[in-house]
């Protein structure tokens, strides 16, 4: 298939999410999930506001240490950098790898989402097993947390080419936005690859195959990102649903992998 048959798809699916969901009555399946994204939000920022607050205790410690105080001028920088540029800082890793951590944390959940939705599409009940669920929820984990580290050495890569090419700093927001989107995007594949049993190496290697799908997924979930509270609450279950809705339109069937 083309890539941009696939982003068309993968953007497409987004605005067949809501009516798949109330049509199929699994609304419901979305609360909870919520709740959680909603937790791990609100955990995220107070760290931030925490972190932040313990760097300017220090910082105004050691400059009562070294004499700065009486200087007016310094003060009132190093608090304008405390007070803004540290928490943007923070706030700007915590929404890089937000995305990541909520699938982690939210792993269990997503699982028994992906099930759902599976169930909707083809009207055939899966099976519960507490064994298969268990292995699922530490695959999940296991892939999550794989591609976090290689996020992070593709971020650490990107940000020392800067070093070496200046003029790349101009388009590495955009880099970085599109591999925070693929790895995303990898991941709500993955949930729905999980469903069918895929082992990790075959579920990377049909994503890699249909990367333009992923990518197209990640994207939209991350301008979703964008909209306040709504956006950050509903964005994964949506990208969740959105995914599987996209390999449907593509195959209409469980995920294979072509020879």
């Amino acid at each position: 298939m083309y890539p941009i048959k696939e982003l068309v798809i993968s953007v497409q699916s987004y605005f067949k999410v809501l009516p798949f969901v109330l049509r199929n009555n699994i609304w419901s399946f979305f609360l909870l999930p919520l709740t959680l994204n909603l937790g791990l939000i609100a955990s995220l920022l107070y760290l931030v506001f925490e972190s932040s607050a313990f760097a300017e205790e220090e910082l105004a410690f050691l400059m009562m240490e070294w004499g700065l105080v009486d200087l007016v001028w310094i003060s009132l920088i190093v608090k304008f950098l405390l007070s803004y540029g540290l928490k943007m800082i923070l706030f700007y890793f915590v929404w890089q790898f937000y995305q990541l951590l909520s699938l982690i944390f939210l792993s269990p959940l997503f699982s028994y989402l992906s099930e759902k939705v599976q169930e909707s599409l083809t009207g055939v009940e899966v099976q519960f097993s507490g064994i298969q669920f268990l292995k699922d929820v530490l695959r999940g984990i296991k892939i999550g947390v794989k591609n976090i580290i290689l996020q992070l050495i593709w971020i650490m890569v990107f940000y020392s080419s800067v070093f070496v090419f200046p003029f790349f700093s101009v388009f590495l927001p955009f880099v970085l936005f599109m591999l925070g989107a693929y790895y995303y995007g990898f991941a709500m594949i993955d949930y729905r690859s999980e469903v069918f049993h895929l082992d990790a190496e075959n579920s990377r290697r049909f994503v890699k195959k249909h990367r333009y799908l992923a990518l197209g997924n990640g994207i939209v979930f991350q301008v979703l990102l964008l909209v306040p509270v709504l956006g950050t609450l509903f964005a994964p279950s949506f990208a969740l649903v959105a995914a599987a809705l996209g390999i449907e339109e593509i195959y209409g069937e469980a995920p294979r992998l072509e020879k």
